[in-house]
């Protein structure tokens, strides 16, 4: 296992006892999912699930804990590419026994089916997107980096009247971590899995969300998220 301090600490306590059973490249891409934004945080339902129209930008809040991991972000969400949105993202994370963990993300979701179930002025909506996005994490004491990367690709169904609509969602990806520092580094991948339900109010939308990193002894995060549009 990496010694990378603070970032080696929280992967370590998101394992719990079995990290030493595991590869070291599924510890690592495990541990860099599990502090930076890709993983760290919560998901959220995204304004492209609710419907096609143009959505206004919008300034979001995260929190989301896993075991005794305890991570908060900030970040906003604006139009990109036609029907795309990309996001911006500043956390974080903290837990007990380690240093504070800055994290950066950013991510970019655009639907590649869209389709109306049934007939109204505002019908339930399916909508399968693609969502790729990165994260990078350093402690605020200490060495080492932590970059990560996940493909995912969110599923959801949206029901209700344009001024209160509900999503559910769920969201299979596969991602990519690096843990470097000291001289050394090393890498995997781990498949990911996460859902959860939105539901707007105007130009609020508030988020529940689970989401797990598989590998063994692997903890689910739990988390909340409040978005505003402008």
């Amino acid at each position: 296992m990496l010694r990378i301090t603070a970032i080696a600490v929280a992967g370590a306590l998101a394992m719990g006892s079995t990290a030493a059973a595991q590869s070291p490249g599924d510890v690592a891409a495990y541990a860099a999912l599990s502090v930076t934004p890709v993983g760290a945080l919560p998901l959220m339902a995204r304004s492209t699930m609710f419907d096609a129209g143009p959505a206004p930008a919008s300034f979001n809040a995260r929190y989301g804990t896993q075991d005794e991991l305890h991570t908060f972000g900030v970040g906003g969400d604006f139009r990109a590419g036609g029907s795309g949105r990309a996001a911006l993202t500043l956390g974080y994370l903290t837990c007990d026994g380690c240093d504070g963990i800055l994290m950066l993300g950013a991510d970019y979701i655009r639907p590649v089916i869209r389709t109306a179930i049934g007939t109204g002025s505002t019908p339930p909506a399916f909508t399968v997107s693609l969502n790729p996005s990165l994260g990078l994490a350093k402690p605020m004491e200490g060495e080492g980096t932590a970059l990560a990367a996940n493909v995912g690709l969110p599923v959801a169904v949206a029901m209700g009247e344009a001024g209160a609509r509900v999503a559910a969602f769920i969201s299979p990806g596969i991602g990519f971590g690096l843990l470097s520092g000291s001289g050394e580094s090393e890498s995997g991948m781990r498949p990911m899995l996460g859902g959860g339900l939105g539901v707007r109010l105007g130009q609020m939308t508030l988020s529940g969300s689970v989401q797990k990193i598989f590998i063994e002894g692997g903890e689910i995060q739990y988390g909340l998220g409040i978005a505003m549009a402008r």
